[in-house]
């Protein structure tokens, strides 16, 4: 889903880089909703107003970069190594 209004594109700016902060300092699938609002300084509704899970977060911020016409290839495969090797995720 789009994110156009300016507050609401502020707010999950501020989602997504909390989880990859939260990431740095614990593994993924120890991440809970409740820490990532905390750390984002935001509230539950918030949250869900945006996303369903933490994964879309992953998802939403990857499309966003790949779709950009100033892609960091760079960032986009340490995300995805992160998330694969560091964050026992699987897709």
């Amino acid at each position: 889903m789009r994110r156009t209004h300016p507050v609401n594109m502020f707010v999950c700016e501020c989602i997504t880089q909390s989880l990859f902060r939260l990431m740095k300092r614990k593994p993924y699938n120890k991440i809970t909703v409740t820490d990532l609002v905390q750390e984002a300084g935001v509230s539950r509704n918030s949250f869900y107003r945006n996303y369903q899970s933490t994964e879309e977060i992953i998802r939403q911020f990857l499309e966003e970069k790949l779709l950009s016409g100033g892609t960091n290839l760079l960032l986009i495969q340490t995300v995805i190594l992160t998330l694969f090797l560091k964050c026992s995720i699987t897709f």
